[in-house]
């Protein structure tokens, strides 16, 4: 008899455990689903914004939605917030839940947020990963682009460090510091973004 009932219990607890496992299962599937819809549905509607097909935001939140729920194949109920429509600047935000029920019968429900810009769907050169600094012993040498002191290639962001002073025996005086190609003070603490010319002032 103990052995019948131990068999049942077992059974329940297998039985249980699979239950919850398929409503885990079915949880990530459909937040995978969700992520993956509404951001083509915030691609497809975000490009269009590129060619002019809107007069007004409300026409841009319209037309997501519209997409969103094409690619959408499902008995759930979902709630779309369009949170930022901007048609000048090239924004979409929205969010969504999407509301459901499990194989037990219970309720269940998720949501996703995503904001895109125009800017980030455009096809262009990638930013180059490192940068050119480059030092010259006077302002003339760097205005005519003539032979450098020194150059770097450093990482995008990172700092250079300051070269070795020029010698007097460039026949320049006393080396007294260096200025970028506007003539402002150099600034080595500062991570390097974009290429940059130095050249040497002395006293």
């Amino acid at each position: 008899m103990k052995q019948i009932v131990f068999g049942l219990v077992g059974g329940i607890q297998v039985l249980l455990f699979s239950v919850m496992l398929i409503i885990l299962q079915s949880r990530s599937v459909r937040q995978e689903e969700l992520k993956l819809s509404l951001a083509e549905a915030m691609e497809i509607s975000i490009k269009q914004v590129e060619g002019k097909q809107f007069y007004s935001d409300q026409e841009l939140a319209d037309y997501f939605i519209r997409v969103f729920s094409k690619q959408i194949n499902s008995d759930s109920r979902f709630h779309i917030r369009v949170i930022c429509a901007d048609v000048t600047e090239g924004i979409l935000s929205v969010e969504v839940e999407q509301m459901y029920q499990y194989v037990n019968g219970k309720s269940g429900s998720i949501s996703c947020r995503r904001t895109i810009l125009l800017d980030e769907t455009k096809d262009g050169a990638e930013e180059p990963e490192s940068c050119t600094v480059t030092f010259y012993l006077d302002l003339q040498e760097l205005e005519n682009q003539g032979v450098f002191y020194k150059q770097y290639e450093v990482a995008r962001g990172d700092v250079v460090h300051c070269p070795v002073a020029p010698v007097a025996d460039y026949g320049k005086g006393n080396f007294l510091e260096w200025r970028d190609a506007a003539g402002y003070l150099a600034d080595f603490s500062q991570g390097v973004t974009q290429d940059i010319t130095y050249y040497a002032v002395y006293e």
